[in-house]
């Protein structure tokens, strides 16, 4: 059941991952403002997507937790590999260029505001 709420699994995923650590948000992005909102736009298509997806694939009958968490895994994975695919961006140089400019850049904040208002 749990593993089924899509932020508990990103919070859980996160951990698995060691990526819990509080970030330092005043260390110099690796990709610039443009290429951080193009990304995110690329995010948020992408994770469209495998909502969409995720709602006509069946979840395991047995209701194993863990098998489902395995699955979110997944297709978490599977969305970063098409992500970097599409920009030549990796996953974690997203993350820290992200919260970098979320933290001092209105235009970057409230287009990840909009995207968090979407994935409601």
């Amino acid at each position: 059941m749990l593993a089924s709420n899509p932020q508990y699994a990103e919070f859980v995923m996160a951990a698995q991952q060691g990526k819990l650590q509080q970030p330092n948000v005043n260390k110099q992005p690796s990709l610039t403002k443009q290429k951080t909102l193009e990304t995110l736009a690329h995010q948020e298509e992408l994770t469209i997507k495998q909502m969409a997806a995720m709602k006509d694939k069946p979840m395991p009958e047995t209701g194993d937790q863990m098998e489902m968490m395995v699955v979110m895994m997944v297709e978490q994975n599977k969305m970063q590999d098409e992500m970097h695919e599409r920009t030549g961006v990796e996953n974690d140089d997203f993350e820290d260029s992200l919260l970098y400019f979320v933290s001092k850049d209105p235009e970057v904040a409230a287009a990840m505001q909009k995207y968090m208002m979407k994935m409601r």
